[in-house]
């Protein structure tokens, strides 16, 4: 299975938008929910209209999962965003700023995220040593190489609050240990860092499992060691429960990461407009189709083929997974080889649509050179309808 396969069937198994589908739900009603459930968390509500649906699906899917992990969660994404607009009233250019600075970082951050659910697989069979070192190897790399972006975030926003001046260079120097020490001391929602029920902070876990401060006992459980040299402290988990605490550990990085981008959402166009685009970094194109193909599936269209053998050409098909007005809908369809382009900065992409009986109703090609006027921001994406190659069946080329 190539990584894209892996990718689309995770998609597919995952993805709860087709059920909804299935059981007579149309895409305007999940665009409506996605709407209400996001709405308490922005300000700019145009906004929320025009992101719900191309670009805001995953996030739905993940906000449903955290939800029924811990039923708190809603609140506390409240409470998070609602401290990002207390900094943004106290300094908008500063808190603008905080994103702007980290973008590349993010990017980074992202990238990684890909690595750690590609090289994830299930532990349940592994013997208790093996699963003690793949298991610390996973709060390893959540903290460190996921979680720390957003902790300098959430330290960075605390200290606008709190009338003093923000260096984000300089907190990212700091020691992850004093980073999280502050953020628990003196950010309202700081506990959330701290893992139940130990209390341990995610610092404090990043140690254990990144020093190999850890061994497996006789009994089969695993000791566990942390603190200052001076003051060792110790305890004694076992296989379940550690995994527990990867699931909480990843949980509050579902909440902070939610929060993060419902801000940016809300307020994308201050942020981006003072980034250079040499600073944001290359996204890999795994994320960025993973992305692009959880948005494709919320918008009622199946990906059943996709192929990239040649990265100069890529090529994908979609079924409609609705019983709307096709020529509608392959409109619609047509328009998704901007963003299969995006991806991929192929020399042409090509959206093949099928109705949802199977029928192929045309195909799309856009080429490069018109997707890098839209990039750039010389035209429009309307300029895409102008000039993309549509085919029909047994008819000829449309441009």
């Amino acid at each position: 299975m190539s990584k894209f396969d892996k990718i689309l069937s995770g998609v597919k198994n995952q993805n709860p938008i087709n059920f909804l589908l299935e059981e007579g739900y149309d895409i305007e009603w999940i665009k409506e929910e996605i709407f209400i459930t996001f709405k308490p968390y922005f300000q700019n509500l145009d906004r929320l209209e025009s992101f719900a649906m191309d670009m805001m699906v995953p996030d739905w899917i993940e906000f449903l999962n955290v939800k029924v992990f811990d039923h708190d969660s809603e609140k506390l994404i409240g409470q998070i965003i609602g401290r990002f607009n207390s900094a943004k009233l106290i300094d908008a250019e500063a808190t603008f700023g905080v994103y702007s600075q980290q973008i590349g970082y993010q990017t980074e951050a992202g990238n990684k995220f890909w690595s750690f659910l590609n090289l994830e697989f299930d532990k349940s069979s592994l013997e208790i040593d093996e699963f003690a070192q793949a298991t610390m190897r996973d709060i390893a790399g959540i903290v460190e190489g996921l979680m720390k972006n957003f902790l300098v975030e959430t330290l960075a926003i605390d200290r606008i609050i709190r009338g003093k001046i923000v260096e984000i260079e300089e907190i990212r120097l700091l020691e992850l240990g004093v980073i999280v020490d502050e953020i628990c001391t003196q950010c309202p929602y700081g506990q959330i860092f701290k893992i139940q029920p130990e209390g341990l902070r995610v610092s404090d876990w990043r140690n254990i499992a990144a020093h190999h401060n850890f061994s497996v006992l006789q009994t089969g459980e695993i000791l566990c060691e942390y603190g200052p040299k001076t003051d060792r402290k110790e305890f004694v988990i076992n296989r379940k429960d550690l995994f527990e605490r990867v699931r909480r550990i990843y949980h509050v990085l579902q909440i902070i990461n939610l929060s993060h981008k419902f801000f940016a959402y809300d307020n994308m166009d201050e942020i981006y407009s003072s980034i250079p685009s040499n600073q944001i970094g290359n996204m890999r194109q795994e994320t960025g189709f993973m992305v692009f193909a959880t948005g494709v599936s919320g918008q009622g269209f199946d990906i059943v083929n996709f192929e990239c053998e040649d990265m100069n050409h890529v090529f994908m098909v979609i079924q409609d997974k609705t019983n709307e007005n096709p020529v509608k809908r392959g409109i619609h369809a047509s328009q998704l080889s901007y963003g299969l382009w995006a991806v991929f900065e192929s020399e042409t992409a090509t959206v093949e649509y099928r109705t949802k009986t199977g029928v192929i109703f045309l195909k799309a090609t856009a080429s490069k050179h018109i997707c890098q006027q839209i990039k750039s921001g010389e035209k429009e994406l309307s300029f895409l309808a102008q000039n993309i190659k549509i085919e029909l069946p047994n008819d000829p080329v449309v441009e």
